[in-house]
C-alpha cells in the first residue's frame, strides 16, 4: 500500500513553509492545495505549492511504504496535522470512489496513534508544473546553490532599492545575474 511515515514536527515545518507559496483563495482550487508525492518506495517525501508566481518544492525525510501523489488542501491539512498527537504521522490516499462508479474519489488520510482524519484530495494531474523551459525555449541550467547567510546579506542590501507600490510590478522585483 502507499503511504509514508513521518515526525509530525517534521511535517509541519514543512507545511508552513508551503502554505506561504500557495494562495488562501483563487478560483483554482489546486492553487489552495499542496502536494505530497513520493515517487517510489525510499526515505523521502517531496512537499510542493504554488500560486503561479512562485513555486515551492520541499523534499523532507519520511519512511515511505510506496509511491504516492495526492493534493491535499493546504490550510485543511496544515489544521489537522496540528490538531494531531505529536509523533509519527501516517499519510495515505484513499480511494473512496462508490461501488460502481467509473471516477476515483480521491481522500487522504492523516493518522497519529489512535486519531484519524480524512480530507478530501485531488488528483496531480492540474497541479501546474514546475517550468523548466526558460523563455527563449531552453533548458534552464541547473541550480545555484548558495549559503544561507550569503544570499541574506545580498538581499538586505538590494531589496531597499525596490519599489513598494504596484504601479510598475516589474521595480518591485530583484534581479539575479550569475557569472
Amino acid at each position: 500500500m502507499s503511504s509514508a511515515t513521518i515526525d509530525s514536527k517534521v511535517l509541519m515545518g514543512a507545511l508552513e513553509r508551503a502554505r506561504r507559496a500557495s494562495s488562501a483563495r483563487s478560483t483554482l482550487p489546486v492553487l489552495t492545495c499542496v502536494r505530497l508525492r513520493s515517487a517510489q518506495k525510499g526515505a523521502t517525501l517531496e512537499v510542493q505549492a504554488t500560486n503561479l508566481e512562485i513555486f515551492l518544492s520541499l523534499t523532507v525525510p519520511a519512511t515511505v511504504e510506496g509511491p504516492f501523489d495526492a493534493l491535499v488542501p493546504a490550510k485543511d491539512l496544515h489544521e489537522g496535522i496540528q490538531a494531531l498527537p505529536v509523533g509519527e504521522v501516517r499519510l495515505e490516499p484513499v480511494d473512496a470512489a462508490p461501488k460502481g462508479s467509473k471516477e476515483p474519489a480521491l481522500m487522504f488520510r492523516a493518522s497519529s496513534g489512535p486519531t484519524s482524519m480524512t480530507f478530501k484530495a485531488y488528483g496531480p494531474k492540474d497541479f501546474p508544473p514546475m517550468t523548466t523551459i526558460n523563455a527563449e525555449g531552453k533548458e534552464r541550467p541547473k541550480p545555484i546553490m548558495l549559503p544561507v547567510d550569503v544570499l541574506r546579506a545580498g538581499l538586505e542590501r538590494v531589496i531597499p532599492s525596490a519599489a513598494t507600490h504596484d504601479v510598475r510590478p516589474v521595480l518591485q522585483c530583484v534581479c539575479f545575474t550569475f557569472k
